[in-house]
């Protein structure tokens, strides 16, 4: 025991009792036969000389710059254990930045230990260093510069980047300088960069790109920190977000979020005074970056996205500002609306990209829909993507193929909702509402009152969406050039939608499908253009590519029930009936579209019983039953239920007997049953309906079957 206590003797650098048997003290790394030290910073040491000399043969320490003798286990002025490879002479990698006196060993601002350059640009370097004060690993960003001017407007912009807090931004805990050179302190994050993760480590050659899927999600991850940025007065653009600005950090509740890094040359945005230098880096920025705002850092994420995805050409000069061509990796092997969210984000105009991260994030939702799991298939991509044919294709054969036998029409299209700005606002609303529900009378009523208060340009395109559809298309062709002549750009949309109507009902088909896709490109996560182009598809005989497009709207947008419904009919007219019985039964009850998918079922299930599954007509009752308690009661319906009954009567004749069927209404037990119940649904539907073919109905439903029963 007291052996014991004799051999620890009190340590003259930190206080701290310490055994003396390896010659260094236990707790701080101290030679115990030398004197207490006070560590030397980056000024002492040029100061001394020294620094020059521990470059050479000498043995440094790799956190602090200090002279180590061989052998040595700890640094006798930082007190750090050194690495295992410090019995070889320091040898500093880097090549120093014209400029700069900073390198691998020096301790500066009194505090930061400099390891090691971790990335390099045009005007500095990011280095990464010990914080000696609170024991932790930082990263200083430099700047190097000899302009007086400019290292006062660049503390200005740290001193306001200081007050930054945001859970995906990296926050600025320190800034100074040291000489001419600027150095921002920011905490540091361990493990790799989004560019770690897609390059080669070595030439740092993209070699792994990210799925869309995954790309897309890392990105929406990082759109907060932007929305932050950009909402702070004065806003902030980032001017550099790039693969290699951007990591993954798990949180201690094991979340992982995405964290924005290296604010060197974030900006406070001022409309008449742009950033000297420029900043941002090529094959990211904007042709606008001299003087960049909020839009320019949506350039940056098209650009990245890009990138992650595998287009490797952003760094080329002949792709400095453009994509590669639409028909070459990356963009054959995901959907259309990837290219067009990439192309939207890194328009060469400000004023037609996403105007707010709000806009930003509403595409990337829809996009994510039509790109999840998505994986390379050559045969499916080149099917999707084969050019639909409209040769032969006229007016009289497109309106023949919208009389499906089931319901009749297009695909209804809700209009963007009038900004509250619109003097005529309100009317326009009840226009809007008029059209959706093909009042076109009370909605070009409302219209022309709308255009008689001011409602400008969307005004006249809401009449000419109605005088369309009511086939009045000279006036309405008027109607889109007085539109045009007012050039509002907030109904672009709407502009692009009445023009495919239009040309669509003039019989310029492929045209009108031009126009669709650009409706597609200016919303990429929107629908509304891709429906429009499945429903032309499918009219004109565009079979498989209407199918592709409506199965990517399932998959993107479940709710929306017109996809189904197009799907099915789209398998009908294929001769695939019951592909378009399982796409409609896939539907959920909560969509909104329900009761038009099972009124579609019923005329599906009469078709199959007829085809030799008398099993089907039970289903087709249960439909029946569905629609009742919803209280459905449109003439559709009615003809739906004599169709029904009368399909039951044909069964019954075939097989000469009465079909097992929980019956809707009353109970069938004999033909004469059946005949009373066919005429009466038959009877119902004649009641509702001014306009049907009475005397056809009366002789080849209700006549026909009750002659039957009596035979």
């Amino acid at each position: 025991m007291n052996a014991n206590i004799a051999s620890k003797i009190t340590c003259p650098h930190c206080g701290q009792l310490t055994s003396t048997e390896s010659g260094f003290c236990d707790e701080c790394g101290l030679e115990l036969t030398t004197q207490a030290l006070k560590p030397v910073t980056a000024a002492q040491l040029m100061a001394t000389g020294e620094l020059s000399k521990n470059t050479g043969d000498k043995l440094i320490c790799p956190f602090c710059g200090a002279a180590l003798r061989p052998n040595a286990r700890h640094c006798p002025n930082c007190g750090k254990k050194l690495p295992r490879d410090t019995t070889k002479p320091a040898v500093v990698e880097q090549a120093p930045l014209a400029g700069s006196i900073l390198r691998p060993g020096l301790v500066i601002a009194d505090r930061y230990g400099l390891e090691g350059v971790l990335g390099e640009g045009g005007m500095g370097r990011a280095w990464k260093a010990f914080d000696r004060h609170l024991n932790k690993y930082v990263v200083i960003k430099t700047i190097v510069t000899q302009d007086d001017t400019l290292r006062d407007e660049l503390r200005k912009e740290a001193e306001f980047l200081i007050n930054v807090r945001h859970p995906n931004i990296i926050a600025v805990i320190d800034f100074f300088t040291v000489e001419t050179e600027l150095c921002y302190v920011m905490e540091f994050v361990s493990g790799p960069s989004w560019a770690d993760e897609i390059e080669e480590p070595v030439n740092r050659k993209l070699v792994l790109p990210m799925s869309a899927e995954q790309a897309l999600t890392r990105v929406k991850g990082l759109l907060p920190a932007f929305k932050y940025l950009h909402g702070l007065n004065p806003p902030i653009i980032y001017c550099d977000f790039k693969p290699s600005n951007v990591k993954s950090m798990t949180l201690s509740n094991g979340d992982q979020i995405e964290v924005l890094l290296d604010f060197g040359t974030a900006y406070r945005y001022d409309p008449d005074v742009p950033p000297k230098p420029a900043r941002g880096t090529p094959g990211y920025h904007s042709p606008q970056a001299a003087h960049p705002d909020w839009r320019d850092d949506y350039f940056t994420i098209g650009r990245t996205i890009a990138e992650l995805i595998g287009m490797a050409e952003v760094h080329t000069e002949q792709y400095r500002y453009t994509l590669t061509p639409a028909d070459q990796f990356p963009w054959t092997q995901y959907d259309v609306s990837l290219r067009y969210l990439v192309e939207l984000l890194t328009a060469p105009e400000r004023e037609d990209r996403p105007q707010n991260v709000d806009a930003i994030m509403a595409e990337i939702d829809g996009v994510m829909g039509y790109v999840k799991g998505q994986k390379p298939d050559a045969a499916a991509l080149a099917r999707h993507r084969t050019k639909a044919n409209f040769q032969g294709v006229t007016l009289e054969t497109m309106r023949a193929a919208t009389a499906t036998g089931l319901l009749t029409g297009t695909a209804k299209i809700e209009l963007p909702e009038v900004p509250a700005t619109n003097p005529a606002s309100t009317i326009l609303l009840s226009a809007q509402e008029a059209y959706h529900q093909r009042d076109l009378t009370r909605a070009l009523l409302l219209a022309n009152q709308a255009i008689n208060n001011g409602g400008g340009a969307a005004a006249y395109v809401l009449r000419a969406l109605v005088r369309n559809q009511g086939g009045n298309l000279t006036d309405a062709a008027a109607d889109l050039d007085q539109a045009r002549k007012m050039s509002d750009p907030q109904i672009k949309w709407e502009m692009l939608l009445a023009e495919g109507q239009l040309l669509e009902n003039q019989g310029q088909f492929e045209k009108a499908a031009e126009t669709y896709q650009q409706l597609m490109a200016l919303k990429p996560g929107d629908h509304r253009g891709r429906l429009l182009l499945a429903d032309l598809y499918r009219r004109s005989g565009n079979i498989l590519q209407a199918i592709a497009e409506y199965r990517s709207i399932i998959q993107a947008r479940p709710s929306v029930g017109q996809a189904y419904l197009g799907a099915s009919r789209a398998y009908l007219s294929n001769k695939q009936l019951e592909e378009a019985i399982k796409v409609l039964e896939s539907v959920s009850s909560r969509n909104t579209s329900y009761n038009e998918v099972m009124m579609d079922l019923i005329a599906l299930y009469n078709e199959r019983a007829l085809n030799g599954t008398p099993e089907s007509l039970e289903q087709a009752a249960r439909a029946i039953d569905v629609l009742q308690e919803n209280g459905v009661e449109s003439r559709a319906f009615y003809r739906l239920v004599g169709e029904f009954y009368f399909t039951a009567y044909k069964v019954a004749q075939k097989q000469d007997k009465i079909p097992a069927v929980n019956w809707p209404d009353n109970p069938v037990k004999s033909m004469s049953d059946l005949s009373r119940e066919n005429e009466r649904a038959w009877r119902d539907y004649l009641a509702r309906d001014e306009d049907a073919d009475r005397e056809d109905i009366i002789t080849n439903r209700i006549m026909s079957a009750r002659s039957w029963s009596l035979v």
